[in-house]
């Protein structure tokens, strides 16, 4: 036998041609024809599968990278394809404002004109409404704390309600006065005594009414004296979702509202049905919760196509410029971070692996084979 080491393969044992994908989306091809050059080319190049994806995305980046939020916030507005939708971006936009709250609170349909509602009530009586409050008023200044009645005054001390109360307050006990006008169901005379003996009195009277009225009214007064938001989140109907998000938007402090918006988008979530459990999304957007966005949207739609899944990243990275300009960290976790790292794979499958990197961000997730059903 004779065996010979080949430098080549024969030319009958060569592949006349060859292909295959790399990463980032290359496709490399040869063929073993000599050029004119007599050297055998390879040639790669770039496979785009996802045009509308990738075309969308740079719109995105544009965005991003030169702070048009607002224009394109207004842009996804005209686009939307839904009620929904619009509502969504319309939300979003809002908080690109000088002042988001009231422009929220306008979105929800809640007017800002007390003022306006007074005159309109006050014209009914004639102008003696404001008028009277204001002689009133004036009369006490000017001549201090003298009766503003000039008709004999007659004191009673029987023994029958009038009369206990007196006494009591001749007497000087306040509190005992305060307590035998809710006996006798004078609620505003009580508060009005409690108020002169000191805050915890004022506070005890307050307590006591609020037990003995009972109504939405009375329950929405108690959050008004109490600031305490989470009852009226916790226990109003869900259709009144608006209502309660517009108190909220009005009257919580800044460290508590995002949480307030989000525990309303909860009840959302778990007791309404069809197009109004579909509100939680607009609570999850004012409460700045990306995570709580991407779980829910996911739970609805289904991102389980390109086109789906840029419609949220869409909106997550919005909302999370909207977060970062009120002075809020944003850390890419959980199913956010899930959310992105998928997004980038698919970009990177695209050959766009610098934008690819730029959606890790703080992410500890690794860059995974993009699937999409």
């Amino acid at each position: 036998q004779v065996s010979v080491d080949l430098r080549k393969a024969p030319k009958w044992l060569r592949r006349p041609c060859g292909v295959s994908f790399g990463f980032g989306g290359k496709l490399v091809m040869f063929d073993s024809e000599p050029s004119q050059t007599q050297q055998r080319l390879v040639y790669v190049s770039q496979v785009v599968t996802e045009t509308d994806l990738i075309s969308r995305s740079a719109q995105l980046e544009q965005a991003l990278q030169y702070s048009q939020f607002s224009d394109y916030c207004q842009t996804k507005v005209s686009e939307a394809q839904t009620t929904h939708e619009q509502s969504l971006w319309t939300f979003l936009s809002a908080h690109f404002e000088p002042n988001p709250r009231a422009e929220l609170l306008a979105l929800l349909g809640v007017a800002q004109t007390p003022g306006a509602i007074l005159d309109i009530m006050f014209q009914g009586f004639e102008g003696t409404g404001s008028a009277e409050f204001d002689a009133i008023a004036a009369n006490t200044h000017m001549n201090g704390p003298e009766s503003l009645s000039l008709d004999p005054l007659r004191i009673s001390t029987g023994d029958d309600p009038e009369g206990l109360i007196s006494q009591a307050l001749l007497l000087g006990n306040i509190e005992a006065a305060v307590e035998l006008c809710f006996q006798e169901e004078r609620y505003a005379d009580a508060i009005i005594l409690a108020m002169t003996g000191g805050s915890d009195l004022l506070a005890k009277a307050q307590y006591l009414y609020f037990q003995k009225t009972k109504g939405p009214l009375a329950s929405l007064i108690s959050a008004v004296v109490t600031e305490d938001w989470s009852h009226v989140i916790k226990t109003c109907e869900v259709d009144s979702w608006k209502e309660a998000l517009a108190a909220t938007l009005t009257h919580s402090k800044n460290d508590e509202y995002p949480y307030l918006c989000e525990q309303l988008g909860d009840r959302l979530e778990s007791e309404a049905n069809g197009p109004l459990a579909l509100n939680a999304h607009l609570c999850y957007i004012c409460a700045g919760n990306l995570n709580r966005v991407v779980e829910s949207w996911t739970g609805t739609f289904k991102p389980n196509t390109p086109a789906k899944l840029q419609e949220l990243v869409e909106l997550v990275m919005i909302l999370q410029k909207a977060v970062e300009q009120q002075g809020r960290v944003v850390q890419v976790t959980g199913k956010l971070a899930e959310l992105l790292s998928r997004y980038a794979s698919i970009l990177a499958a695209q050959g766009s692996l610098e934008t690819a990197l730029t959606y890790l961000g703080n992410s500890q997730d690794s860059l995974k084979p993009a699937s999409v059903a």
